[in-house]
């Protein structure tokens, strides 16, 4: 329930654990959203998207792309996360439905790249 808290704040109906993840049959299709602080819970946590079993070739490239860009933005590479993110929110499209998560990391990229210091990769789901 404190995970499911943060489904609001991340804008996906299913959220779900690292632990929780490697408990599935490698068959349900998740993506890695984060590591997080989460309410109720002392350590943070890797937060997934719980896609299930039907994920589209549309939605598996998309996770990939974003879990690469996550990759990036850990390892201090923002600018090549930025330019992927921008492209993954639709933002370079006029879209208005917006993936939150990955308005989220590109948030936290950006400001990296502007301070040109590396912000804590932990997300902070515990405010408000």
């Amino acid at each position: 329930s404190r995970v499911q808290d943060a489904t609001k704040k991340l804008g996906l109906p299913l959220l779900i654990t690292g632990s929780t993840r490697d408990k599935l049959p490698a068959e349900f299709a998740t993506r890695r959203l984060c590591t997080a602080h989460v309410a109720g819970i002392r350590e943070a946590v890797a937060l997934y998207e719980l896609r299930g079993l039907q994920a589209t070739p549309d939605w598996l490239r998309q996770r990939d792309d974003y879990e690469a860009a996550l990759a990036d933005f850990e390892a201090g590479q923002w600018c090549n996360a930025c330019q992927a993110l921008v492209t993954l929110t639709g933002l370079d499209q006029a879209k208005n439905r917006f993936d939150i998560p990955t308005v989220k990391l590109l948030r936290k990229a950006w400001e990296s790249l502007e301070k040109r210091e590396a912000l804590d990769p932990v997300i902070d789901l515990t405010l408000a």
